[in-house]
């Protein structure tokens, strides 16, 4: 199917809760912009459908944000929008009403083009865009598409000499007309054009092969669409109305990696204190031969353990303006990133204090066939085992030695492990091996249980702060959280290297 899309514009933008747009789609007897050039439309030629139609944004139907009903009147094709409640609806709404986005294209499918003239074609949809794509151009458009059997005879066709010069002069009558028409409607738009593409030279017929040459070379171009680029020369780029992207590169949401490794606490201020039983120093029990003798009675000793609460923050200033103006898929993008960031360094600050806070543990000889990783998996297992804390849960596993122990056969890896951890839990079931490539972890791996720390942490950190600065007429935003780790055991967590 061909299709063909012009420029239109924004009327009305309805300023309370309704929400509907109008706009006026195309005029009757005014040039309107295509990709092919200048097309005239007149009432009478195009199928209107007897239903609203989709309306999208920049002609991409994956981005539905409306429906459309068209109405014919004697000036020309009008419409009415109804914006859908999405939050590209809400978006296409607030640019309309800010003038940031007032124009339309309209979607016409299999146009019949003569001599610049829309002589037929159904609507079927338009798209909301910011600019036309060519406010300065003063293109005739191609003729396109077929007209019924209803063709002059051929005894009475013109000669091609006078059906040159006719297309000529109706040439020259169009574009000297669509000049005047562009000029009103664009001329705050051609402030950027460089001066050597500006239409300076007297002399139009120049111009006007030019844009004729131009109209052949992309006659046979179907698809016009007025917001977008295919239908500029390449000597003319410079003069295109530049496409909007967005954001280029959306990172994946961060996934915490050793945080989960171990429990989880709440802050409530910036300085906390509790108590533990002292290394050695916990009440114990042992045989007794009951009355009158003595039970068994050992040195109980507590000491006190005062946990301070550390800082991450991130935050920019800005020209107040970025806030004033519709930019929420900017600051969406800044918050996402800033979060992701938070959530890598909290992350770093658990994996930093296990290492520091593990009891060193020499690794056995390696047996033959199994690989380094593995073995020291057992060996800091059994050396959490033998302390007789909780059974271990995790292993952190420097990267050098990660790469070996991906390489061995998953069976003998699974059969290893159980066979040691297994001692007391005859199943690998929950247990987690992390790779870690920070320095402190090379050729090293530290296994551990999950109550042998805890991260505490401000609850729903990062905390969202926006603040003004009058006087300089700036705005800050930025996040903070606030986290804090303490090793509940040593003895529960083993580092395991070689020396």
């Amino acid at each position: 199917m061909t299709n063909l899309t012009a420029y239109g514009t924004l009327v009305a933008a309805d300023g309370g809760t309704d929400r509907t747009l109008n706009y006026r789609l195309l005029p009757f007897g005014e040039a309107g912009r295509t990709n092919q050039g200048l097309v005239t439309a007149s009432a009478g030629t195009l199928t209107l459908p007897d239903h609203p139609v989709v309306a999208n944004l920049e002609h991409d139907p994956t981005r539905p944000v409306a429906w459309m009903t068209a109405t014919e009147t004697p000036t020309g094709l009008m419409a009415s929008v109804d914006v859908a409640q999405t939050t590209a609806g809400n978006d296409l709404l607030a640019e309309a009403k800010s003038g940031l986005r007032t124009g339309i294209s309209v979607e016409i499918a299999n146009p019949v083009i003569r001599g610049g003239a829309l002589m037929g074609g159904t609507l079927t949809g338009a798209g909301f865009v910011t600019q036309p794509a060519f406010p300065s151009a003063q293109m005739v458009a191609a003729d396109a598409g077929d007209l019924p059997e209803t063709e002059t005879p051929e005894d009475e066709q013109p000669s091609d000499d006078a059906a040159g010069a006719a297309e000529s002069e109706a040439a020259v009558a169009e574009n000297d007309a669509a000049t005047e028409v562009e000029a009103e409607e664009t001329a705050p738009l051609t402030a950027g054009i460089p001066s050597s593409l500006k239409n300076t030279n007297p002399t139009k017929a120049k111009g006007n092969s030019l844009f004729a040459a131009l109209a052949d070379s992309n006659a046979d171009k179907r698809t016009l669409l007025a917001a977008l680029d295919q239908a500029v020369a390449a000597d003319l780029l410079p003069t295109q109305q530049q496409a909007w992207l967005g954001e280029i590169y959306s990172s994946r949401t961060y996934q915490r990696k050793f945080s989960p490794l171990i429990q989880s606490g709440s802050l409530t201020a910036l300085k906390a204190v509790g108590w533990r039983f002292v290394a050695g120093k916990t009440p114990t029990v042992g045989d007794y031969a009951g009355y009158p003798a003595e039970p068994t009675s050992t040195e109980v000793k507590t000491e006190s353990v005062t946990l301070d609460a550390a800082r991450i923050a991130g935050a920019g200033s800005v020209d107040r303006a970025f806030l004033d103006f519709p930019s929420a898929e900017f600051w969406a993008a800044y918050f996402r990133e800033v979060t992701n960031d938070y959530e890598r360094k909290a992350d770093a600050k658990a994996r930093d204090a296990l290492i520091a806070g593990a009891t060193p543990v020499v690794a056995g000889a390696v047996p033959a066939g199994v690989s380094t990783a593995a073995a020291y998996i057992v060996d800091g297992a059994i050396s959490v085992i033998n302390a007789e804390r909780d059974l271990p849960s995790f292993a952190i596993v420097g990267s050098d030695l990660y790469r070996g122990l991906l390489l061995t056969r998953a069976d003998d890896v699974i059969a290893f492990l159980n066979a040691a951890l297994g001692l007391q839990e005859g199943t690998l079931a929950g247990f987690k091996i992390v790779p870690s490539s920070v320095a402190p972890m090379t050729g090293k791996v530290l296994v551990g249980a999950r109550t042998g720390a805890t991260q505490y942490e401000l609850p729903g950190s990062p905390v969202r702060v926006d603040a003004v600065n009058i006087s300089q007429g700036g705005a800050e935003r930025g996040v903070f959280g606030y986290h804090a780790e303490l090793i509940n055991d040593a003895a529960s967590l083993a580092l395991v290297a070689s020396v």
